[in-house]
């Protein structure tokens, strides 16, 4: 029976992906580098379907090296002086890699072909729509949010 990539192991995926930042992994397809990661802890995705990542987890239980597999996903902040932004993640789809979780909810990602066929990262993604502190977050689309399963 497979078991779930413990934190330590979360831990391990993201340090794979930051060791590569500015490279690109494999084709630089966004779901290259979310397989090549969790390969490198032994994990494997539990069927042919490349946008299933392993167990699927609440968003308010997230851990690093857990994986988003994001569908048409936009999500805009605004804070109190009117300013906003934008992120737009899979026309289809997009694959990312928690790399840490923010005390306000928010997730800071590793991923690729966001902008370029090389290894990044995004800071402060609200996967939630809602007031977050000083800020309003509206969200459209969806996330899932998988925990990579070792054999």
């Amino acid at each position: 029976m497979p078991t779930p990539a413990t934190p330590a192991q979360g831990a391990n995926i993201v340090s794979y992906l930051q060791a590569r930042i500015g490279q690109q992994i494999d084709r630089g397809e966004c779901w290259d580098a979310a397989e090549r990661a969790i390969q490198s802890i032994g994990a494997r995705r539990p069927g042919s379907d490349l946008y299933v990542w392993g167990s699927v987890v609440q968003r308010s239980n997230l851990q690093p090296g857990d994986v988003l597999q994001f569908s048409q996903f936009t999500t805009t902040t605004e804070d109190a002086d009117g300013n906003t932004q934008t992120y737009t993640f899979g026309l289809p789809r997009h694959t990312a890699v928690v790399a840490s979780v923010n005390s306000d909810g928010s997730v800071n990602l590793l991923h690729q072909n966001f902008g370029g066929r090389i290894v990044s990262s995004l800071d402060t993604i609200y996967l939630s729509g809602g007031a977050q502190g000083s800020v309003t977050v509206t969200v459209s689309g969806s996330v899932t949010c998988y925990r990579p399963q070792l054999p």
